[in-house]
């Protein structure tokens, strides 16, 4: 049976030739002699010239031609010999139809005209070795015979190998064929050729030919994939021959990282340790070129390598995983060499213009990260300054969002149980700390919190005054909130941090605070330029925010991308732009795509940048220092720097004060290595949360207590007027069960919903204990009255806690 292929090959039926030779070959019996084999003969000349010398047309198409192949596919003289012969004995012609009348390659062996391939090859060369090799071991230089193999392998000698197997029943030819191919890193570097240059412009390899030839060697049986790799296992734990160029040893290592992972053959992947792994070791301890990095990145989509690819990530993070679990940290050279191809494999793809790659192929298993050395893990990586320690902090794509999140929070809870050993707590509150640090942290006894108490009338000034003149380790306890003055007689079990700072973000970041300004497009804000003053009051924001995410707390922020691209020292492009200030972006784009004439007369903008203060009054500089504001005007040959020059105005230097203030603030109880962890977009996530309600996954992770249950004609009924509702209404009721409308980092499946029964139908609102996100909703007798009681708590809710 063929090997499967991608590829779509000229049909050979295409091809012209001589009809009258080979109905007369296929006529004439065995019998005849002399003259036949002759003509026989003749034929396998002609075949040999045009495989190995070619007919010289200019646009030949003939697969078997070697003008066709344009240099590639080089074949050597025993190769032609057997190509030629079968060629010879085929019942269809494939002879070029511009090749010259006197095309002859000179004398071969005589030739009998029998077609049995065998029978062909066997009187060709006159030798029995074939039938005599064997697979059991390895033989000496001295001892091994001279095999009549090909020297390297193409999807047409694959055809060959396996026409030869099914005909003949002797698989000794396909055997000798691959071990000796597989053997020699020259001969890996000449195979597997691409049959089009745009297919194989990089390292001249067509993948599909790979799998292809692998398919055949399944249908060899365990034997034959078993020297096949061991074969392969010698190749890469030998140096590669010093003629061998950096793109043929590339192309060796990915023909080796495909045959020892990307099939689904258990053997090979996972299977037998006597010669699967070692395979898979001697190939990942091998650094991964630069020349397959560039590889993996440039190959386009339709070539369809994303199965291929999966495929790899998931052997590599299988074998990784598995010795990690082994040797305890994965301290083993080849578990390391793995997180090297696998940083090579998602560099590459993260280069693309449409990356093929899904971030969870990347992802090693969550149980090599348990609690308890979570914290052993993140110590170490930050008193670290680059990759030189064996940390696999050091390779964020390794883990899934979650995990980074958790590792997050395991950060904040190490400086907090370092401050209360360091202050003399007892041990309860230790073991309380220990147990929590992957959730939100839970309150504390008063003695190990830091407190702020609260007046709803002062709520900025109280906030300011409470972190003012406070020493870091105080900051950076657990952090405990006290609503004061009100009557409020609720305990801070997660739910009044998360009022406060949603309350406290209201003021602070509204527009008529004066410290930030609201894009009216996207609605979204960014630093005030002209509270250049404000210098204080920005630490002491940054200082709140820092301390909301140290404590674990969502804040409603409507801060762009580009915000968390600045936290992280990321380059901010026109297009992060765009998205805080798409107006202004819309006529950037228009001046710079502007073709009918001078932007100068049509546009008329000076190389300026302007900011409005709170009296109405604007100031102006000009982006060129030394010049002053409307001396330079913005023409066809400088509005490109013109607006990279707005842009770098806006989100760095316009605000350079404020931004500076902001982030010594965010970094007192934050630590700036541990966002890098993240992505921008991540870390939006940490700091924002998410937004985006699905009521449907919103259903399913509820919970129901006393009595509740998902068919509870109740909880029908809740849902059924839930699902109705406009957006802002269920984003309301979030906020009233949770006290936060935003989802945590990773979404929904990352909330905790809870609703109870409260007791049967009654005249009592639903209330919520949003400490514990559950809702405590009674047992109504109708669905008209739920949605009218459930309306009048969400839409008329007062601020405040009150205990249930």
């Amino acid at each position: 049976m063929p090997p499967p292929t991608n590829v779509t090959r000229p049909s050979y039926d295409d091809a012209r030739w001589n009809p009258d030779l080979h109905a007369q070959l296929r006529r004439t019996p065995a019998t005849e002699g002399a003259a036949t084999r002759k003509a026989l003969n003749s034929l396998v000349r002609r075949y040999m010239y045009q495989i190995l010398t070619g007919c010289g047309r200019e646009r030949c198409e003939t697969p078997m031609c070697a003008t066709a192949r344009k240099g590639k596919r080089k074949f050597s003289h025993i190769s032609a010999k057997l190509l030629a012969s079968e060629l010879t004995c085929s019942s269809t012609s494939y002879l070029c139809p511009g090749l010259p009348a006197d095309a002859d390659f000179g004398p071969v062996d005589d030739v009998q005209p029998e077609l049995s391939t065998k029978s062909l090859i066997h009187r060709i060369y006159q030798t029995s070795s074939l039938a005599t090799v064997g697979l059991s071991k390895d033989p000496t230089p001295s001892e091994q015979p001279e095999l009549l193999t090909f020297d390297c392998i193409y999807a047409d000698i694959v055809e060959h190998l396996s026409r030869t197997t099914t005909t003949t029943g002797d698989p000794t030819l396909m055997h000798d064929t691959f071990i000796a191919v597989f053997s020699s890193a020259e001969r890996l570097a000449k195979s597997f050729g691409s049959w089009t240059p745009r297919m194989g412009y990089l390292l001249d390899l067509d993948l599909s030919e790979v799998l292809g030839a692998w398919y055949c060697i399944e249908q060899g049986g365990a034997g034959l994939k078993r020297g096949v790799i061991g074969a392969l296992t010698r190749v890469l734990t030998t140096p590669f021959p010093s003629t061998m160029s950096a793109k043929e040893r590339a192309k060796v290592l990915v023909i080796a990282l495909y045959t020892v992972t990307a099939h689904q053959d258990p053997c090979v992947v996972d299977a037998d340790p006597y010669y699967a792994i070692p395979a898979i070791r001697a190939l990942l301890n091998i650094d991964p070129p630069e020349e397959v990095k560039q590889y993996f990145a440039k190959r386009t989509k339709e070539e369809d390598i994303t199965r291929g690819l999966e495929l790899l990530c998931k052997t590599i993070t299988e074998r990784v995983s598995q010795d990690w679990e082994t040797v305890r940290g994965i301290g083993e050279e080849g578990c390391w060499g793995g997180i090297k191809w696998l940083e090579m494999m998602y560099e590459a793809d993260k280069q693309r213009m449409e990356p093929m790659a899904k971030e969870e192929w990347f992802h090693l298993p969550e149980k090599i990260l348990k609690e308890s050395s979570y914290l052993e893990t993140i110590k170490p990586w930050l008193e670290s300054t680059d990759k030189s320690p064996k940390n696999i902090l050091n390779y964020p794509f390794l883990l899934s969002f979650s995990t980074r999140v958790s590792l997050l929070r395991a950060s904040s809870f190490g400086s907090m149980l370092a401050l209360e050993q360091s202050i003399g707590v007892n041990a309860a509150v230790v073991a309380q700390l220990s147990r929590h640090f992957t959730r939100a942290l839970t309150p504390r006894s008063s003695e190990s919190c830091h407190i702020l108490d609260i007046r709803r009338t002062h709520l900025v000034h109280d906030a300011f005054a409470g972190i003012s003149g406070r020493k870091t380790w105080e900051l950076k306890r657990p952090l405990r909130v006290r609503f004061v003055g009100g009557g409020e007689d609720g305990v801070d079990q997660g739910g009044l941090q998360k009022e406060f700072f949603a309350s406290l973000c209201h003021v602070v970041f509204d527009e008529d605070y004066g410290l930030f300004v609201t894009d009216a497009d996207s609605q979204l804000v960014w630093f005030n330029p002209a509270a250049r003053d404000e210098v204080r009051t920005y630490e002491l924001v940054g200082m709140l925010v820092g301390m909301a995410v140290y404590n674990g707390v969502i804040l409603p922020l409507s801060f762009p991308k580009m915000m968390y691209k600045k936290i992280l020292g990321e380059e901010i492009s026109l297009t992060d732009f765009a998205e805080w200030c798409p107006g202004v972006m819309r006529g950037m784009l228009t001046m710079l795509e502007w073709e009918d004439g001078d932007v100068e007369e049509v546009f008329s903008l000076s190389y300026d940048y302007s900011w409005k203060h709170w009296d109405g009054s604007v100031n102006t500089v000009c982006m060129k220092e030394g010049h002053e504001p409307g001396t330079i005007p913005v023409t066809n040959a400088n509005r490109a720097d013109y607006a990279y020059d707005y842009l770098a105005y806006t989100v760095h230097k316009s605000i350079e004060r404020q931004w500076e203030a902001f982030s010594r603030g965010l970094a007192v109880c934050t630590n700036a290595r541990m966002f890098t962890l993240f992505s921008p977009t991540e870390l939006q996530s940490v700091f924002q949360g998410e937004q985006d309600l699905n009521i449907d996954e919103w259903r399913a992770i509820t919970q129901y207590t006393d009595g509740y249950s998902p068919t509870h004609r109740t909880i029908r009924a809740f849902w059924s007027i839930v699902s109705a509702l406009p957006p802002r209404l269920q984003r309301q009721l979030l906020v009233f069960v949770t006290a936060s409308d935003r989802l945590p980092p990773g979404g929904m499946g990352k909330l905790t919903f809870v609703i109870q029964r409260n007791g049967p139908d009654s005249d009592r609102l639903p209330s919520a204990q949003t400490c514990f996100c559950r809702l405590l909703l009674p047992e109504y007798e109708g669905r008209r009255k739920l949605k009218k009681m459930l309306m009048t708590a969400v839409e008329f809710g007062q601020e405040g806690f009150g205990l249930v």
